[in-house]
């Protein structure tokens, strides 16, 4: 439980520095509301987020349990837009130049009760699927939908700290169902412009049991 609110603590912090430095406007699509407010940044992160609060959060499921609301995702409006096209699609049409192109990737299914192990999985199969190694990647995007999930992936795939979800992540930004995917797959294509890096890694797991994870190459 303790690496699990120290891992949710750091999602708010880096989701919290990454608007304060704009690293976020590239991706997201302001929209006005009847009132007039303009939406143009996310609200789930919060600045006064502190390792003793996330301590004080009750166990969610069992009464001796790890998973608390504080250490799990938040569940959240939201939409994402994806284009994708084929090298002949995008001379065809005329389209503008490609943010990245796809290198590889995996799509698994476990038992139901192992889904949390399907992300070690879905991004070794990935990696074997372009042949590279966890070493080429420049930054990962693990989906957060509960903390214990993305440290027990860290931990087996020996992420290094700065690599990962480097704006935070579902913890702090919210799960938004359906779309959460896309949106990893948008921040993380927008890091590796904003950053310089040139190879990334996506995943997320499902919770009847299934894994999907993708490399892509910024071009």
């Amino acid at each position: 439980k303790e690496a699990q609110d120290a891992f949710s603590y750091q999602s708010h912090v880096k989701a919290v520095s990454a608007q304060e430095k704009n690293k976020f406007q590239n991706e997201i699509v302001p929209v006005q509301k009847e009132d007039g407010t303009l939406v143009d940044k996310d609200d789930r992160p919060r600045k006064n987020a502190s390792l003793e609060k996330m301590e004080k959060f009750p166990s969610a499921f069992q009464e001796e349990g790890t998973v608390t609301a504080g250490n799990a995702s938040a569940p959240a409006d939201g939409a994402a837009v994806l284009l994708l096209a084929s090298a002949e699609a995008i001379k065809k049409y005329n389209l503008s130049k490609p943010k990245a192109k796809i290198l590889g990737y995996a799509s698994i299914a476990l038992d139901p009760a192992r889904c949390f192990e399907g992300a070690v999985i879905a991004v070794q199969e990935s990696l074997k699927a372009c042949g590279l190694s966890l070493h080429d990647i420049d930054l990962f995007e693990i989906g957060e939908s509960f903390a214990s999930q993305v440290v027990w992936t860290q931990n087996q795939l020996k992420i290094p700290n700065e690599k990962l979800n480097i704006y935070g992540g579902d913890i702090a930004l919210g799960h938004p169902l359906g779309s959460t995917g896309a949106r990893l797959l948008v921040t993380l294509v927008h890091a590796l412009q904003n950053e310089n890096k040139k190879l990334g890694l996506v995943s997320l797991c499902f919770g009847s049991g299934g894994a999907i994870s993708m490399v892509i190459e910024r071009l």
